[in-house]
């Protein structure tokens, strides 16, 4: 089904901030009809004193020095355009260390980036940090390998910024000047508070949360905090690196979260037709729908879904109406202060104030001991604890209380998981589909019962009934993938990798499925061209594909995978394999000069050279290979015979692509006075291409060089794939 989205040039949103907040909203205007307003947003900010340098450019009241743009812009220039009109500011504050060079503050990606090339400089920045003494940063700087390579600009940088922290009093009078000049109604978000790798919240960055939430509390400001939605959408789902990375949203989770914050911007101006989020602005309270199951698809003039149809799957009834009632408008409205309780207790839970969440709720209980959301509450706090029994029965006395709410039914099937009793899980989660056809999260729930339970078919069905609810995601094909990989059905599984790389290139999980599926089916020249793709994302999961093709004699291909892979990142070669692999591609080398089939021998040849570079015989063999040609060729050209010559080299060219060689060669004939060459790819500019520039008379001192912009924006207008940086 294909929705016309109609912009409403009235309504438009500017994002300062990072690409947490940049990606989210831009994302969330592909399925609501504003406009996203960046017009002049230089780049990414994370201080509010950055932001407030934003603005400054906004309203054109400094002049920016363009020498510093690197440091400071996303295009390492300062270009500015006619500006519309913005309705909202989403303004996110994400740390208080600022990093200040000469009055200005410079954003740290764009430094890091600025000073890549030069080797430890950058590091060596960082260690110093808050260090003022400039003799010290000097001596120390000046130790660093790549720092006299740099400019006496970006030395300045390097020596005289510093890092400092704002103060909470700072942060304050900073927000109530971000709220003065933005001409538009703001909303400040947070950064996402959740424990890292360690397992405890980042001390720095749970302070800045806390302070922002005081400060909008205080003032009357709006405010947004992403990390509850984090943590019911489910952390691994929601953050990149399978949850790891506390600083990205995954591609699924990005347009959620933007519709969520548009939602508070603009309280009921964009209601999604025909999807449902699964996320409400209230944190933990989830939507939910009336359970309908037992209404017939005819009943409601729908179609009977197709998951119903395959054998085996849950049945799914159809989407229930977008104005169909939910469990919130069954139960009684909560009274204002119980109310404002109950959120506070929710804040607590999610920055893991479990304790201080506890006596909250204990004393909600005290006062309403029948409130099925305080004892779901309360199993929450038990269920983080890894109290599972404890949980489990606030959970069962919430649902006895109120069979419609669904949270405690979700925590249910957590328990049931976690205890390992994966029978009652999936039966318990097959209710809740039935009850929330169209509740992602209760989707998501499920789905990952069905899966722990080995019931593949059952999760992949789920999984479409996400992919039929919100078509623009990819996470749902790639498990659909995953689903039918375990279930043996592996053409179904490329299938469904092909949906996820047609939604979003090169994504990493999707091509290691389809590899998998590929090599269970022994296509290999197709899982050749996979693997070379997933060789420069995923090396190590490029190489599980390297045995099989070496088994089914494709050692060539095998060869390209390894010298990809190795170029792309450290993977662990096994010596017996790498052995293994030369042994078979000389063999391969051998036999096709043998057969006088010079592209097969060169092919050999030169896939050793991938994976060995200094490998003599391989050397040797393409030298065998190219060297009569050549000779060929010179005695073409003395002859007067130009077009035999050329058709000479470029059979050389084939067996070697080795420009400078050529170009010595042809500087030996005698009559030719003058040798160029038309447009050299930059992959092919080898240090020896060069030297030959300097050392062969005959070369014409003529280089074309298509470069194209400096500027990723002008790259992106010109639908190039690489940045200024690559």
């Amino acid at each position: 089904m294909s929705v016309e989205i109609l912009l409403d040039p009235h309504v438009a949103i500017t994002t300062l901030g990072t690409c947490r907040i940049a990606d989210t909203i831009a994302a969330s205007a592909k399925s609501r009809p504003f406009q996203v307003e960046n017009t002049n947003v230089y780049g990414f900010a994370h201080t509010p004193k950055e932001i407030l340098q934003q603005i400054d450019y906004l309203e054109g009241s400094k002049t920016f020095p363009q020498e510093l743009a690197r440091f400071m812009s996303a295009d390492g220039l300062f270009e500015r355009g006619k500006r519309g009109d913005t309705n909202a500011f989403i303004v996110e504050i994400s740390t208080l260390k600022e990093i200040i060079f000469e009055g200005w503050y410079l954003q740290i990606n764009y430094m890091e980036r600025a000073l890549r090339a030069a080797r430890g400089v950058f590091d060596a920045f960082s260690k110093l940090k808050s260090e003022r003494d400039l003799s010290i940063r000097r001596a120390t700087l000046r130790a660093v390998p790549g720092f006299p390579k740099l400019s006496s600009l970006d030395q300045r940088v390097v020596l005289e910024g510093y890092v400092r922290n704002g103060t909470f009093e700072e942060l304050e009078a900073d927000m109530v000047e971000i709220v003065r000049r933005l001409p538009g109604s703001v909303i400040f978000v947070n950064h996402i508070n959740l424990p890292g790798a360690n397992g405890t919240l980042i001390e720095s960055r749970a302070q800045l949360v806390k302070w922002v939430q005081q400060i909008c509390e205080r003032r009357g400001y709006r405010h947004f905090d992403p990390t509850p939605y984090v943590q019911e959408y489910g952390r691994d789902h929601a953050l990149a690196d399978l949850g790891r990375d506390l600083n990205h949203y995954t591609h699924d989770f990005k347009p959620v979260l933007g519709n969520l914050i548009v939602d508070q911007a603009f309280p009921g101006k964009f209601p999604l037709q025909n999807v449902r989020v699964g996320l409400t602005a209230s944190g933990a309270d989830i939507s939910q729908t009336r359970a309908n199951a037992s209404t017939s698809s005819e009943k409601r003039g729908g179609t009977p879904s197709s998951i119903a149809e395959q054998p085996g799957a849950i049945e799914l009834p159809v989407a229930c109406p977008p104005d169909a009632p939910t469990a919130g408008e069954a139960s009684a409205v909560l009274p204002e202060r119980l109310a404002a309780a109950v959120s506070s207790a929710k804040k607590l839970i999610a920055n893991g104030d479990l304790d201080e969440a506890e006596a909250v709720l204990h004393e909600l209980a005290v006062e309403d001991h029948h409130s099925a959301l305080v004892h779901t509450l309360l199993g929450t706090v038990s269920f983080h604890r890894g109290d599972t029994a404890a949980a489990i029965a606030q959970f069962r006395e919430a649902v006895a209380l109120d069979a419609e709410l669904l949270e405690p039914r979700v925590m249910l099937v957590k328990g049931a998981l976690r205890m390992g009793k994966l029978q009652e899980a999936c039966s318990m989660a097959a209710d809740l589909v039935r009850r929330a056809p169209d509740d992602p999260r209760i989707l998501l729930v499920a789905s990952k019962a069905m899966m722990r339970a080995k019931r593949y078919a059952d999760s992949s069905g789920i999984w479409r009934r996400i992919s039929y609810l919100q078509p623009e995601l990819v996470m749902p094909h790639i498990e659909i993938a995953r689903c039918e990989l375990k279930s043996r059905n592996y053409d179904a599984a490329i299938a469904a990798a092909n949906d996820a790389l047609c939604r979003e290139a090169r994504e990493p999980s999707a091509l290691v499925i389809k590899s998998e599926a590929l090599q269970k089916l022994k296509r290999m020249e197709e899982l050749a061209e996979v693997s070379v793709e997933l060789a420069s994302i995923d090396p190590a999961a490029a190489m599980s594909a390297v045995p099989a093709l070496i088994s089914a004699h494709y050692p060539e291909e095998a060869a390209k995978i390894v010298a990809c892979a190795s170029r792309a990142g450290e993977v662990d070669i096994d010596a017996v394999m790498r052995a293994g692999l030369i042994q078979a591609l000389e063999r391969r080398g051998k036999v096709a000069e043998e057969r006088g089939s010079s592209a097969s021998a060169a092919a050999a040849w030169k896939a050793i050279l991938r994976v060995d570079p200094e490998n003599a015989r391989a050397a040797l063999g393409l030298r065998r290979l190219w060297s009569p040609l050549v000779v060929k060729a010179r005695e073409a050209f003395t002859a007067g015979d130009f077009g035999g010559a050329t058709d000479f080299y470029c059979s050389a060219l084939e067996i070697q692509e080795d420009n400078q060689r050529i170009i010595r060669e042809l500087a030996l004939v005698d009559g030719l006075e003058r040798i160029r060459y038309t447009t050299s790819h930059p992959a092919d500019m080898t240090d020896e291409l060069i030297e030959a520039h300097g050392e062969v008379d005959k070369l014409m001192p003529y280089l074309h060089l298509p470069v194209q912009s400096g500027s990723n924006r002008i790259l992106k207008a010109m639908n190039r794939s690489h940045t200024a940086e690559d």
